[in-house]
């Protein structure tokens, strides 16, 4: 996560993203495994903690919005989205 992080989430003085030294070689990788181009990958990155901590609190605001819309059905519970005990067990 803190690749990731160096890669793709740092900021300058002014608040802009700046890519860290490794991102092009990162989206090249995400590129080969996914068979999308770099330049659609750089676009839908999306921003995870440092850390790798999942956020449960936006998993539900998420769920919630997406039940709003009709995305998904009524019915889907977002403390049963992501399994919350490999995230634990991986940063044991």
């Amino acid at each position: 996560m803190r690749q990731y992080d160096e890669a793709f989430q740092r900021r300058n003085s002014n608040g802009q993203l700046i890519r860290g030294q490794n991102a092009g070689k990162f989206l090249q990788i995400i590129s080969k495994y996914t068979k999308e181009p770099p330049e659609s990958i750089e676009k839908a990155l999306t921003y995870i903690l440092p850390d790798g901590a999942i956020n449960a609190v936006e998993i539900e605001r998420h769920v919630k919005n997406w039940k709003s819309v009709g995305l998904v059905n009524q019915s889907l519970d977002s403390t049963k989205v992501v399994d919350l005990s490999i995230w634990a067990a991986a940063t044991r």
